[in-house]
Formats: structure tokens, C-alpha cells, sequence
């Protein structure tokens, strides 16, 4: 690419139409969200971990770390959910 094409494509508008979060409260799924607010004591928090098979393939998912899982699930859910 020639660099003014380049500069073209970076001044873009971008729009988000979605958005997708794995957080200590169900936040993954809007429609849970708030309606049962998960309690937490102590120093330590554990994310809701949704189900990795909805968003990524069985032989994909044996071979990524967990780390991996919890930062490719949420942007899958954002590009499926329905704008």
C-alpha cells in the first residue's frame, strides 16, 4: 500500500455497534446483567467465565491457555450479537 492509502484508511470513521465483557458479574449476557448482582469478599476475584464452546471451535479450545480464551470470547460475542 502506498502510504496516503494508508493514512485514508486510518482517518475512517469507526462506529461500535456492540460491545463484549467477561467480568466477576454476568456481564457476557446483557440480559442477565444487574438482575442477580454476584457478592464478593476477600481480596480475590473470579470472572463468570462463559461457555468457550459457543464462541470457539473444540480442537481450538483444547490448545489455548485460559488467558487466550478470556480475550477471544468477548470480541466473537460482540461481532455475533445482532445490531
Amino acid at each position: 500500500m502506498l502510504r496516503h492509502d494508508i493514512f485514508k484508511l486510518l482517518s475512517m470513521p469507526a462506529y461500535i455497534n456492540s460491545i463484549g465483557n467477561i467480568s466477576p458479574q454476568h456481564s457476557l449476557d446483557n440480559n442477565l446483567f444487574l438482575e442477580e448482582i454476584v457478592d464478593h469478599y476477600g481480596s480475590h476475584l473470579t470472572c463468570k467465565e462463559p461457555n468457550y464452546r459457543d464462541f470457539i471451535a473444540g480442537a481450538n479450545l483444547r490448545r489455548m491457555s485460559r488467558v487466550i480464551k478470556l480475550g477471544s470470547a468477548p470480541p466473537k460475542y460482540a461481532w455475533k450479537k445482532p445490531r
